[in-house]
């Protein structure tokens, strides 16, 4: 529950922190890092004990960390993927990470949003050859006018595959959320 609480409360306040200060600016990296300590003092304060923010490119690209609990939040356009997650959040070749979520709450799992231009039932047909290639079961097949959804298992692990439009860019957003088996 506390890394529901805490994921919504980080959620909330992310777009107000990233785009303080934004814009070309002398004094940018002063404002970056006291963004950084208001926000931190803030996710502290809501129960998000020992926060990390690092507010990088004028707002581009954040990092959080729960130092503690070893959650880790990534957003903006310089976002990678954690070589540890490659295995089983499997990137969409071309697609561009948007943000990654990962071990929240204690719970080891993740969550990673990426964006291209491919339409989503390619996207989807791609998916579901990769990992039933690589032995996920296939548990769950949805289908809603441009949006597609494919649940997945494998030893106790669960996969979601979600796909739909990209509103404001054009092409797709794909968002791939795993939980671990506990």
């Amino acid at each position: 529950m506390k890394g529901k609480v805490l994921f919504a409360a980080i959620t909330a306040i992310m777009v107000p922190v990233v785009f303080f200060g934004a814009g070309c600016n002398p004094f940018q990296s002063a404002q970056e890092k006291a963004s950084e300590k208001i926000a931190e003092k803030m996710l502290e304060s809501m129960g998000g004990e020992n926060m990390d923010i690092d507010i990088k490119d004028d707002g581009a690209s954040v990092t959080i960390k729960d130092e503690q609990g070893g959650g880790e939040m990534f957003f903006g356009e310089n976002v990678e993927i954690p070589n540890d997650l490659t295995d089983v959040v499997i990137s969409y070749p071309g697609a561009a990470p948007m943000s990654v979520i990962r071990d929240l709450g204690g719970s080891k799992g993740a969550m990673v949003s990426l964006k291209t231009n491919d339409d989503a039932k390619e996207i989807i047909a791609w998916y579901e050859k990769e990992y039933m290639d690589k032995n996920w079961t296939k548990t769950q097949t949805v289908s809603i006018n441009d949006a597609e959804m494919r649940g997945f298992e494998k030893d106790g692990d669960q996969l979601l595959v979600t796909i739909g439009p990209n509103e404001e860019e054009g092409g797709s957003v794909i968002t791939i959320s795993w939980s671990a088996k506990e």
